[in-house]
């Protein structure tokens, strides 16, 4: 039963419309200063080793908005090392090196220090990363490693759960639900997985060593927590008549023949929700 509660819950995280709805669970969150806002997110992970390793690697290349002149800029990042060295920022020719990281581990936020002031406009943050995948069960946040067993053996999957303020703990961003930004996003990966995400893949192509890059559209403007990736082996594509949802799971006959089964108890709830999504943001943004 918990594993096809976890393939219903991948099935539903996968769908084009997303419930908009903050968990119950009750989290204070710390503010981030207002003074930097992200415009446009590009988010490159590398997952070369899902069932053997527990690491995953990772680049982000965001668009930052200073909205007025300052020294530093702030914001979240949890259980993540962070490249430092690596760290620029970049407004046009110009490149920042910040001269210093600091970390509030009761915030999460992570501060860049900069010797020379930042003025208003638009830079470039780059930034370089790894992080740990959460193990200890399907009902904890982040990007959780989920082992399951079927008829060929024992096998691993991947999923992100962020909701409310967990994005942070897969890459480094300003994760308060209010923050919206685009995203894009793109994955290397073996080739005997299948990654999906929030959005249409845009191309995917292979690369040496058995590893393949997966690269979704770019998305509309939206929360970091809603940011989902999922890396799956053996689940094939459900479809359906509204078109409404692309949802994937286990080929196992039995286990699929029972999900369906969920899914249909599930489906009005499920169009109640695209209507909302569809009047509150349109189905066609740029």
């Amino acid at each position: 039963m918990e594993i096809l509660k976890l393939l219903l819950h991948i099935g539903l995280i996968l769908a084009t419309i997303t419930d908009y709805i903050i968990a119950d669970k009750t989290k204070f969150i710390y503010r981030l200063p207002v003074n930097a806002i992200p415009v446009d997110y590009n988010i490159s992970l590398i997952i070369p080793h899902l069932k053997e390793g527990n690491t995953f690697h990772g680049e982000t290349s965001v668009t930052v908005n200073i909205v007025y002149a300052s020294f530093y800029i702030s914001l979240h990042s949890q259980e993540l090392e962070i490249n430092k060295t690596a760290t620029t920022l970049i407004n046009d020719s110009i490149i920042y090196k910040p001269t210093a990281h600091t970390y509030d581990d009761e915030t999460n936020i992570l501060t860049l220090h900069f010797e020379n002031e930042l003025y208003r406009g638009n830079y470039t943050l780059n930034m370089k990363f790894a992080g740990n995948f959460s193990q200890s069960g399907v009902l904890d946040n982040g990007f959780i490693k989920i082992p399951y067993t079927d008829k060929k053996g024992n096998r691993t999957l991947a999923a992100t759960f962020f909701s409310p303020n967990n994005a942070r703990r897969m890459f480094p961003c300003w994760d308060e639900p209010a923050i919206k930004a685009y995203f894009m996003i793109s994955v290397m990966h073996r080739q005997e997985y299948r990654v999906l995400s929030n959005w249409p893949i845009r191309e995917k192509y292979n690369v040496e060593n058995g590893m393949m890059w997966t690269h979704f559209d770019r998305t509309f403007t939206m929360s970091a927590y809603l940011v989902g990736i999922v890396i799956v082996s053996n689940f094939v594509r459900i479809g359906n008549v509204e078109r409404f949802a692309e949802t994937y799971f286990s080929k196992d006959p039995k286990a699929l023949s029972r999900i369906i089964k969920l899914l249909e108890n599930r489906k009005n709830n499920l169009k109640e929700s695209a209507d909302i999504f569809t009047k509150r943001f349109g189905r066609n943004q740029t």
